[in-house]
């Protein structure tokens, strides 16, 4: 949890109830499909924990139930609903769809239930090794079995993998186009009853001040000083560039182990060296350039995304060691020395993309005034043809490389 200097705080204290109401105004009234919740065992607080949109529906909610203070060994629950594509495989003969959704072969419900109770595992082990845990340490949750098994739970039939004190389940909903997946430690599956909510509002709002009340908590609170690497010598270019380097690699890890179907566990280490690597680079660009560090951590910032924006965007860039070398070097000397380079006019245009993507597509100028929704939808149009004209910017360039 993030320590709020005090001449920040309000201003983050703006920012987060900004948040819970443009949340509110996009997710009340809810979307278009049912949204589930834990009726039974009583549980608080409540909160929205994760959401998705895809396309510009929502895809994924996540509620929890418990205090975080509770996750290593509960109760503690979570209830995610899950909006299956319309073009999802068809029902077969049992009534129920046979495509990926709910396939029981390692690739459906089963392999999602199994990512489930890893997940709860790892959230578990983080929180009991972190200041406010205090509880077992690592590998506690995880020497129990994996056992599997079709149940009779209060709402029904259910799939359902367990853990030692952690479970998961999927359950039928009887909504052809919902999937319900609960996961829970420290309550039985057998206890669990879920029921459709009328409202997300006060959910939102819960974590909004959950959030803030956890802020209240550390303001003041010593934290412990994140490990400093011995870093080789770096000058100039070279500062960013090793910077670069190790966020790519972070971000290929990662990928990898969402395809692998688990967390990617970065510890203090690995966080130590990130930071060092980006205050170095941000001296160094304070250096070079004879600017603040604020001004300077925006151009080491702009850069690091726009490289990201390209490893997560551009096949060229993850599979083309050319074209991806030649791009990261031009972009770092384009950021850090100001060179002319042939990519110039995606480095314009990244900064344009940039610009508008930290404004939000749906920020007025003023954030507390009423916002005209035409008016969002044009700047959400205007951002996405930015990124339009940034990805043909690319690969013009690749042409001449």
């Amino acid at each position: 949890m993030r320590v709020v200097p005090d001449d920040e705080y309000p201003e983050f204290i703006r920012r987060l109830r900004e948040q819970a109401r443009r949340d509110t105004e996009e997710l009340v009234p809810r979307p278009g499909y049912p949204v589930y919740g834990l009726a039974e065992p009583s549980l608080a607080p409540v909160l929205v924990a994760e959401t998705l949109r895809t396309n510009g529906e929502w895809t994924l909610i996540s509620l929890t139930y418990g205090r975080p203070e509770d996750v290593p060994a509960g109760p503690y629950v979570t209830v995610t609903t899950i909006a299956i594509p319309e073009d999802a495989d068809e029902p077969g003969e049992t009534g129920m769809p046979t495509g990926r959704y709910w396939q029981e072969d390692g690739h459906g419900p089963e392999a999602e239930l199994r990512f489930a109770v890893e997940r709860e595992q790892e959230r578990g082990e983080r929180w009991a090794g972190s200041t406010e845990g205090g509880g077992p340490g690592p590998d506690t949750f995880t020497s129990a079995p994996v056992v599997v098994a079709r149940e009779t739970l209060r709402n029904g039939a259910a799939l359902v993998v367990r853990q030692g004190n952690v479970w998961a389940a999927r359950l039928e909903t009887g909504e052809p186009l919902v999937a319900l997946t609960v996961a829970g430690r420290g309550v039985a599956p057998e206890s669990v009853r879920v029921e459709t909510l009328q409202s997300l509002r006060p959910l939102i709002e819960g974590r909004t001040e959950d959030r803030i009340s956890r802020v209240e908590r550390n303001r003041g609170r010593p934290r412990p000083p994140l490990p400093v690497p011995d870093l080789p010598p770096a000058h100039g270019a070279a500062a960013l560039r090793a910077l670069v380097d190790f966020t790519l690699a972070t971000g290929a890890e990662i990928r990898e182990a969402t395809r692998a179907r688990r967390d990617p566990r970065h510890g203090r280490e690995r966080a130590g060296m990130y930071n060092a690597l980006w205050q170095r680079a941000v001296r160094e660009r304070q250096r070079l350039a004879g600017e603040d560090e604020r001004t300077a951590n925006y151009a080491v910032t702009s850069a690091v995304n726009h490289l990201g924006h390209l490893d997560s965007q551009t096949a060229w860039f993850r599979t083309g060691e050319r074209l991806r070398e030649a791009a990261i070097d031009e972009t770092v000397r384009y950021a850090m020395l100001g060179d002319r380079v042939p990519s110039q006019r995606a480095q314009y245009l990244w900064a344009r993309y940039w610009s508008a993507h930290l404004a939000g597509p749906d920020q007025a100028p003023y954030p507390d005034t009423n916002r005209d929704p035409d008016a969002m939808r044009a700047r959400f149009a205007a951002r996405e043809q930015y990124d339009a004209d940034l990805m043909a910017a690319w690969e013009a360039w690749t042409a001449t490389v």
